[in-house]
Parts: structure tokens; C-alpha cells; sequence
């Protein structure tokens, strides 16, 4: 009786552990620049003002679920926030991906070589 609460405590540590990652961990989402290729110069820049600006809120709020799961209770990590909380994991991979095509993009358009 006792190994099977032993066993049931260690899964419940082990189950807690999974617990919100931080926006440098998120890798970003593979999104091919041809994807923009239709966009002009101007849109491109709005496109990608617009992204960096989604990612940085979705980057500080996945911050914040991610200090909120390594808050302790009794000495023991609590996920609070993957528990009651909302993951931006997936906004914040596929903002990545978007603003790194939007920035390839803009390369390949010779966007970069106009404003000069």
C-alpha cells in the first residue's frame, strides 16, 4: 500500500512539472516567406510592425504564465497558471515564424535597398 501512494505522489510531481515554458524556450514556427510574396514594400512593413508588436505582448504574457507556474505552495511547484490559465506557446511560436518570413521577405523584395 505504501509503493502505490509512493508511486501516485512521484506521477503527481512528475505530472506538475509540466508547467508553462518562457518566450526564449519557444522556438519559432517554420513559416515560408513566399507566403508574403504578393505584398508590397509598404505592407510587408505594416505586416511586420504589426507581428513584432502581437509577439512582444503574447512573449510578456507567456512570461507571466510561466512565473506564475513556478510559484510554490508548501515548498512544491504549482503550474497555476497552465492549471487555470490561458498558453500562448502556440501565438508565440507562430508570431516567430511570421515575423522572421515577413523579415526574409522584405530582404528578398529589396525592400531594405529603396528606403536608402
Amino acid at each position: 500500500m505504501l509503493r502505490r501512494k509512493e508511486a501516485l505522489a512521484y506521477w503527481l510531481v512528475c505530472g506538475l512539472s509540466a508547467c508553462a515554458r518562457s518566450h526564449g524556450e519557444i522556438t519559432p514556427a517554420p513559416i515560408p516567406p513566399e507566403a508574403f510574396e504578393r505584398a508590397t514594400c509598404r505592407e510587408l512593413s505594416i505586416m511586420r510592425a504589426k507581428a513584432m508588436r502581437t509577439l512582444i505582448y503574447a512573449e510578456l504574457t507567456q512570461n507571466h504564465r510561466y512565473a506564475e507556474d513556478r510559484t510554490r505552495i508548501f515548498g512544491v511547484p504549482t503550474p497555476m497558471a497552465t492549471i487555470f490559465g490561458e498558453n500562448r506557446e502556440a501565438e508565440a511560436a507562430r508570431l516567430k515564424g511570421e515575423t522572421l518570413a515577413l523579415a526574409a521577405q522584405i530582404e528578398r523584395a529589396g525592400c531594405l535597398e529603396r528606403s536608402r
